[in-house]
């Protein structure tokens, strides 16, 4: 099947894990694939990867809190295929697993800044093409933990609720 010929799109934390297997599934369906991540080598080969089995993709390092880069990332693969067709917002870290009354405000905020902002900031970067085309998919990716609570990862169970209250209102607007 190639039910995603033609299109461009975007994956978030597009190297390792769960982004890893989207950015193969997509480029199997015919998707121009641009991983954002932070690490050059893992998103250079999962790129390379795609391109040896006959796909187009490329890397493009984006920290997903940092709105510059993000802004840059969207600029360039516009540029590069003249249209953005699909976001798929997955980049995550789980990061501590301490009970909130042992979690720094730093850590607290560095988890945020790339689960929560990140998301925001793509989002928001990804609806000018989309929005000037008329079309475009986005698609964030949660956590069980977003639902239900449990004795582990407290920020991180946090930002995923925040994820998917997001979700819901940016699909209202």
């Amino acid at each position: 099947m190639a039910r995603l010929e033609n299109k461009v799109s975007i994956i978030t934390g597009g190297s390792t894990g769960i982004g890893e297997a989207t950015s193969y599934r997509f480029a199997e369906e015919g998707s121009k694939i641009a991983i954002f991540d932070v690490s050059a080598e893992a998103g250079s080969k999962v790129a390379q990867a795609i391109i040896d089995k006959g796909g187009d993709a490329i890397f493009v390092r984006v920290d997903v809190s940092d709105e510059k880069a993000v802004e840059a990332g969207v600029t360039e693969v516009v540029d590069r295929w003249g249209k953005l067709d699909v976001l798929v917002n997955n980049a995550a870290i789980t990061g501590v697993n301490k009970f909130a009354h042992e979690v720094t405000s730093e850590e607290w905020d560095r988890i945020f800044a790339v689960n929560v902002r990140g998301v925001f900031l793509c989002t928001k970067h990804a609806l000018k093409p989309m929005m000037a085309a008329k079309r475009g998919s986005i698609v964030n990716f949660s956590s069980i933990y977003g639902l239900i609570g449990n004795d582990d990862l407290p920020p991180y169970q946090a930002t995923k609720g925040a994820v998917l209250s997001m979700t819901k209102t940016d699909a209202i607007c």
